[in-house]
């Protein structure tokens, strides 16, 4: 995701990455003893909204992933929206050969 992130953050492409069961101090702790800083956007759900999130997204698991496109449409979700799937997909939505 970081390298994903960095080649094409500058054509607009974002991450959000969403915690659940977890506190802000372990975040941190991954985030810097780890070496993944997650340079995008990062929340932290509290456990009262899983539910809700659950409900809105339509996830049945964690990790859950899912690309989604500026106009809110989904492109990519599951497999097919991490590792070899979330890079063909972005060439694609980009235009990369």
């Amino acid at each position: 995701l970081h390298d994903l992130h960095e080649q094409y953050a500058d054509e607009g492409f974002d991450i959000l990455s969403i915690a659940t069961f977890d506190t802000r101090g372990a975040l941190a702790t991954f985030r810097e003893d780890r070496g993944f800083p997650m340079p995008w956007r990062h929340a932290l759900l509290p456990d009262d909204q899983m539910e809700w999130a659950r409900d809105r997204f339509e996830f049945t698991g964690i990790p859950a992933y899912l690309l989604v496109a500026p106009d809110g449409s989904i492109l990519a979700e599951g497999w097919d929206a991490r590792g070899i799937g979330l890079m063909t997909a972005l060439e694609t939505w980009f235009g990369d050969e």
